[in-house]
């Protein structure tokens, strides 16, 4: 069975006024899909919507979408 391991760099790609970031992954080694892009907004409550997208092998789009909230 092949590790789902993977390591590599993420980079802050730009910034969208101040309730935005994106950054780009750069997966370096394992056997996971590269060139991801991800996407921070900030929004009321202390809340962050997490946006993610890749062209997965296969060549069909991946899209993942996520709310995050803090907890204390």
């Amino acid at each position: 069975m092949e590790s789902s391991d993977c390591y590599g760099t993420v980079t802050l790609t730009s910034v969208g006024g101040t309730d935005q970031v994106t950054l780009g992954e750069d997966i370096q080694s394992g056997n996971c899909v590269t060139n991801g892009r991800i996407t921070l907004t900030l929004r009321p409550g202390d809340t962050v919507d997490f946006a993610y997208e890749t062209i997965k092998r296969d060549g069909t789009r991946q899209h993942v979408k996520a709310g995050l909230e803090r907890v204390a």
